[in-house]
Parts: C-alpha cells; structure tokens; sequence
C-alpha cells in the first residue's frame, strides 16, 4: 500500500478535508494518510472544523484501535485509517502575522524603482499591493501564487512531511499526494496549480522521476451566496464571477501545463453542480466564514479514494455525472477500487451505528449501566472484555464517541438539507430528517429522536429496508466477540456489524 497524502487548498479545500476526514470514518479512506490544510485565512471557520475534527477522528481512533487495551479488529472498516498528521501540523498560513500585505511579501520599499515600476504594472498599487491578506487572497489567485510561492521553506514542519514522502520514494516507497481546490477562489486557484508544479521541480531537484503519484480534484462553481455589500464589493469572492473566473482559470491551467516537459497531474479530476446550489448567506473571511457541507464536495473524497486505493495509477482526466439532471440518489456515487455499492454500504452503516449509539445504547453506557449489567449484549461485548464503568476514562471515552458520532450527523444533515435547493426531486441517500430539523437557514440535530420515527429505523437509508432497532437489539444480544476485539471496541464492533444493512 502507498503512503498517501491529501492536501486541502484554500477554503474550499478545507471544507473538502472536513469530508475525508468523515469518509475515512466511515472507511472509504486509505489505511495510512497524511492530511493537511494551505489557508492564508488560518482564522477561517472551516479551517478551524477541520483541524479539530482530524484531532477528534484520532482520539476515536484510539479509543477503537490501541491493540491490547481497546481494539475494534483490523478487518472492520469503521476507523480503519490511521490518519498520522501530527497536532499542530494541520494547516500552513503563507503569511502568517497580523493583516500582511503583497508590499509586506516583496518588501517593496526596499527595492529599487525600477522593481518598483515593474511590481506596480504587475499588481494595481491600492486595490492588489495594499489588500490585507489575513483573511485570504479574496478571489485573485495573481497574488495568491506571489505569496505561496514566495513562502515555502524546507525547514517548515508542513513541508517537512511532503519533502520527506518524496525522499522516501529513492528507497521503493510509492507515495502518492492528492490536492484538493476550487478554480474560482483566491488561495485554491492560485496553490492548486503552483503547490503541485513544486512538487514537481522537487522531484526533479531530488533526481526522482518514479515512484511518485500526483493527483487532484478541481471545484468547479458549484454553489452560490447573497451579493456582498457595496462596500465590500472589491475586498471580496462574489458568486456571479465565479463562471468567468473559472473560465480564464482553466485557459491558464491549459496555457501552463501545455509547457511542461511531462503531465503536472497523473489524474485530474473535475467536480462542479448545475443548477449552482443557493447558500443563504455570506461571510468574506475569518472565524465567522463555516459554510455548510454540500454535496459535490463528497466527490472528491471519493476521487481520492479511488486515487489512493486503485492497485496502479491510471493516467486521466476524469468529471462527474449522473444519471437524472433533477434527481440525485445512491446510484450517482462512483465505485472505488472496482467495488461498486462500496460508498453506499459504509455510509449507510456508519450513520445507522451512529443513530443507534446516540438514541439506544450511549444512555446506558454512562449513567444507566447497572440497569442493564445482566443483559447478554451487555455483559458479553463489554464487561467480559473487563470495561471497567467505575472509572471515569471509560465514560470519558463513550462521550467522546458520542461527539463524533453526532458530528457526523451533523456534518450529513447538512450536507443534504443544503445541497437540496439544487435538485427538483430531492436528494435520496438517507432521511436526514429522522434526527434533523432545517429551519430559517439552520440545520439543528434533534436533542432526542421521538418513538414514531425510531421505529422507521429500518427505512432509514434510501432504497434499503434493513433490520429494525429491535432487530440490531437481538443481533447484539447474540453477538460473538471475536478473539482479536478487545475492550470497549468489541461493543462498538458488534454494534457496527449489526447496523450492516
């Protein structure tokens, strides 16, 4: 298996690492990935979500996956990836620092006036050179790749990890890296192009021309948000230039790949949605810019995926489809890895565990487990396995998986309820609206699911009508542990085996 690494460019890159994070989850990723984020907005709500959810995803992960305390097994999905990106490491800022300026980056009065005069007929001398960066490169991707470019230090911990992964390919490691951006952005469309091109000419600096694998997924337009005010109008990304901006994008993507020696991408894969789905309302930057999850963002988890999880890397431009413009079921995902219901199958399972642990089983997992100490289900998949309930790291640990699997409730809630405005007959995965509300722009997950829709559980993933709560109950209760579970991820085991539509 190849070491793998994923990188999320800009804003819409983030979001996109948000979703692999929750893919990998689900156990739609590769077994070992390195993951990271390339924002100047190192304050952008979507930055921060997904820095904390790589930190919350590792914390499961070692609740479930530390061999000889608590282990769910190797052959079970759920988790599977062991995501090695160390705290701190997550995301690089080009321009770290309080608002920083293009001036601030070329040191430009410092320079001669003749550099002076070239820079000014570069870049317009008050709407471009003075812009604040802090939060982002605004839509203009000219000054993004200035900046990136400019910044890039082999010493810096982010890098270390890049650099090192293609060194490791002189001793017979495959490595294979996996960019993800927008085309109509500023920090996404300017590090897309110019991050891969440098991994390119390090390749060539270190004399590696094999054993390296690039690949990427470009955002198309593919959502749209209220017009900013006027005076924020040149400051600011605006949703009616995305089209025209893609456009002169893709012609220079073109003009700049057309020169090189050998293809920048060995797979290139292209992610856009028709009709634009319509988000209510708009931030230009920092903490306060959380965009929901939407959709077309979950093909590029599953073109990374494919990318990482193919036996050879086949060269290629790919783009996605589907089979009706005004409808959108499981039948449009792709397959992974020649494994055709493979994304339909681990989401289903992963969000009916998910749903059965919050509703039926967490309750009594913390405060209400003499309750329920002699039934079968109990006593074999946790006290059996010496889960000790009076310590308090064991209701430390239920908690924690209680967070992450309401996450990504959350994290799919969203993603359906917003991304439905694009599709005339609606999105047919899973019924959000079991444990959802979307109302007045907001997506809230429901403090506690009512007994009529419970009983729905069955029909809870489209086209599917798998085991009932009570049917999971019984298959709990005749569960066998396998020798190789252990501790508190036996219980999570049999429960996630029961959940298999």
């Amino acid at each position: 298996m190849a070491d793998c690494y994923f990188i999320g460019i800009g804003g819409t890159g983030s979001k996109c690492v948000n979703n692999y994070v929750y893919s990998s989850a689900a156990g739609l990723g590769p077994d070992r990935l390195w993951i990271g984020m390339v924002d100047q907005d190192d304050a952008n709500g979507n930055v921060a979500e997904s820095r904390s959810n790589i930190e919350n995803y590792q914390r499961v992960r070692r609740i479930l996956r530390t061999p000889g305390l608590s282990d769910i097994n190797d052959k079970t999905d759920l988790f599977k990836t062991n995501i090695t990106t160390q705290v701190g490491q997550t995301s690089w800022c080009p321009l770290p620092g309080t608002a920083p300026t293009l001036k601030d980056v070329f040191s430009y009065d410092l320079l001669n006036k003749d550099l002076q005069d070239t820079i000014d007929c570069l870049y317009h001398p008050q709407e471009e050179l003075n812009l604040e960066l802090d939060e982002g490169f605004r839509a203009r991707p000219s000054i993004g790749a200035a900046a990136i470019l400019s910044r890039v230090q082999e010493n810096d911990p982010f890098w270390v990890n890049i650099f090192n992964a293609i060194d490791s390919a002189k001793a017979g490691t495959e490595v294979r890296i996996f960019l993800v951006s927008s085309i109509f952005g500023g920090t996404g469309a300017s590090g897309f192009p110019s991050i891969a091109r440098l991994i390119r000419s390090e390749m060539d600096k270190r004399g590696i021309r094999d054993g390296v694998y690039l690949g990427g997924a470009l955002m198309l337009p593919y959502f749209k948000f209220p017009k900013p005010g006027e005076d924020e109008i040149k400051e600011v990304a605006y949703a009616e230039s995305f089209l025209e901006q893609s456009r002169g994008a893709l012609d220079y993507y073109h003009r700049l790949f057309e020169k090189e020696q050998r293809k920048t991408f060995d797979q290139l894969y292209l992610v856009g949605w028709d009709p634009l789905i319509e988000l209510p309302v708009f931030e230009k930057g920092g903490n306060l810019q959380r965009n929901p999850a939407l959709l077309p963002e979950l093909f590029t988890s599953l073109a990374a995926s494919r990318f990482f999880m193919a036996n050879s890397v086949d060269n290629g431009i790919f783009h996605i489809a589907r089979n009706d413009a005004n409808a959108f079921s499981w039948d449009d995902f792709p397959e992974i890895n020649d494994q055709q219901k493979i994304v339909k199958d681990n989401l289903s399972q992963m969000t009916r565990t998910a749903l059965a642990y919050r509703e039926i089983y967490y309750p009594y997992l913390v405060d209400q487990w003499r309750k329920v100490k002699n039934e079968s289900w109990f006593r074999n998949t946790l006290l059996k396995q010496g889960v000790d309930f009076n310590n308090d790291e064991t209701s430390l640990n239920f908690n924690n998986l209680l967070a992450y699997f309401e996450n990504y409730l959350d994290w799919l809630a969203n993603m359906i309820h917003f991304s439905q405005n694009a599709t005339v007959q609606g999105i047919d995965l899973v019924d959000v609206n079991m444990f959802s509300q979307y109302e007045n722009s907001q997506v809230t997950i429901s403090d506690k699911v009512r007994d009529h829709q419970l009983k729905q559980f069955n029909s809870l993933i489209s086209g599917v009508n798998s085991s009932s709560l009570a049917k999971v109950f019984l298959k709990m209760n005749y569960s066998r542990v396998p020798k190789n579970r252990t501790g508190i991820g036996a219980f999570v085991g049999a429960l996630y085996e029961s959940c298999k539509s």
